[in-house]
């Protein structure tokens, strides 16, 4: 009879990297569709796809996942800093943005915020990088 070791494969491989966190205060199904629609664009703006990241409802960094820490995460909500200035929450790396409605006509605001956001996950642009936001 043959070992069953021979069969076991290493747990490490089946490590899977947290999803990136966006936080939003709402439920998404009560969400105002021009916040949804705001923040699909600041996802594609960011080269990322919608089920690339995970959106949790919470108001406050509370809602972080303690028990998968993401690279990054974002809380869309009010009490942001003016700087917003990226913090450390563990091993994430945490940005406090504005509302997504309060981007809507405010464009000063976005600006802010997409500079904070290419700090945030990377420089997104290279040697062309759009220097206004994308969203």
């Amino acid at each position: 009879m043959e070992s069953m070791q021979a069969f076991l494969v290493p747990e490490d491989i089946y490590f899977f990297p947290a999803l990136d966190v966006i936080l939003v205060p709402e439920n998404w199904a009560h969400m105002p569709r021009s916040d949804q629609e705001q923040l699909y664009k600041i996802l594609a703006a960011l080269k990322r796809a919608p089920e690339t990241v995970r959106v949790i409802k919470a108001g406050s960094w509370e809602g972080l996942p303690d028990h998968d820490q993401p690279a990054q995460a974002v809380l869309f909500a009010p009490g942001f800093d003016e700087k917003l200035e990226i913090q450390s929450r563990g091993t994430t790396r945490c940005l406090h943005a504005p509302p997504l409605a309060a981007l809507a006509d405010n464009k000063e605001l976005k600006q802010k915020l997409w500079a904070a956001l290419q700090n945030l996950f990377g420089r997104l642009g290279g040697e062309n990088e759009v220097k206004s936001a994308r969203f």
